[in-house]
């Protein structure tokens, strides 16, 4: 079984608003985000949120939602929270952003046949020789993501652990952008009218 999780627990702070609600093409980001985990070959989905409009805003999408009290703790509390409540059968799980709101399934497939060939090894995706997200972390891995602390996330892994990480090169470039601040978000709503 493969996972993911949904990370949305976050306070936003380079937006200076709260982001996820934020609609691209009349859909709220983080639902795009779940729509796109819903329609690939993940297994079960985590949302880990801190606001109950993300958590309304998804609801049916998600296999379970947990509620993160430790948000102010900083990303690692997602993380660890998230692992806690996977599934028994899981093996490994992917790491969602909530703010790539043009993420595709097709992503996430990608990275899950590279697990299938190499089940041992962390894989990455690559958008224009930049590495980016989701990451699919196998289980072997989960252990040393519980001992994070703060706003550390598995990037730390993926500097220690070198020798296990797979680069898996996307095509679509664009569907991993995210959206940190208010000037990203413009540009990305803009860009998807123009190409109307």
């Amino acid at each position: 079984m493969i996972s993911a999780i949904l990370l949305a627990s976050g306070y936003g702070t380079r937006m200076k608003q709260p982001k996820l609600l934020l609609p691209v093409e009349g859909v709220p980001m983080i639902r795009r985000v779940a729509q796109a985990v819903k329609a690939s070959c993940v297994d079960e989905s985590l949302l880990i949120y801190r606001e109950n409009q993300v958590k309304e805003a998804v609801a049916e999408l998600v296999s379970r939602s947990v509620f993160n009290p430790g948000a102010h703790q900083g990303q690692s509390e997602a993380i660890k929270l998230g692992i806690r409540h996977l599934h028994p059968a899981s093996h490994a799980c992917f790491f969602v952003m909530g703010d790539q709101p043009l993420i595709r399934p097709q992503i996430f497939n990608q990275l899950i046949q590279e697990h299938e060939q190499q089940p041992q090894k962390i894989i990455v995706p690559v958008y224009q020789g930049k590495r980016g997200s989701p990451v699919l972390f196998p289980s072997e891995f989960w252990p040393l993501l519980m001992q994070l602390s703060g706003d550390q996330g598995g990037r730390v892994l993926l500097e220690s652990h070198g020798e296990s990480v797979i680069m898996a090169n996307v095509e679509d470039a664009y569907s991993g952008k995210d959206v940190d601040t208010w000037e990203s978000y413009v540009d990305l709503t803009e860009k998807l009218k123009s190409e109307k």
